[in-house]
């Protein structure tokens, strides 16, 4: 599907502040990667949070990760040792936290139309 000229300049200048914002090490949205925060200007910046299991903060966690990967463990290796410790995946967003249990209390099932109750028909 071909795009308008204006929809291509639209596109391409959307990319390009984008792309610029990120050049600049500013969060553009989406996840906040592991080992970060994002400041209220949306600098990303080391994080100090701690992961209670390994007595260690995220960072300080992300940069022994990329070590060990260095040195020749897996990344199915990595994984299975933080199961066995019982370490959650952590998603962040810049306005609210999850964690893969946040994900287990979520309801299941359709949700009915905004409005309804899931009774009314």
């Amino acid at each position: 599907m071909k795009m308008s000229c204006g929809q291509a300049t639209i596109t391409e200048r959307t990319t390009a502040g984008r792309d610029r914002v990120a050049r600049n090490g500013r969060c553009t949205g989406g996840p906040i990667p592991t080992g970060y925060d994002v400041t209220d200007r949306g600098e990303y910046v080391p994080t100090e949070r701690l992961i209670p299991q390994l007595d260690m903060t995220e960072a300080d966690f992300v940069r022994d990760l990329f070590a060990r990967i260095a040195e020749g463990s897996t990344l199915g290796q990595e994984a299975t040792w933080l199961n066995s410790l019982n370490v959650a995946p952590i998603v962040r967003y810049r306005h609210r936290d999850s964690t893969a249990e946040d994900k287990d209390r979520r309801p299941r099932g359709r949700r009915p139309p905004a409005g309804r109750s899931p009774d009314s028909r």
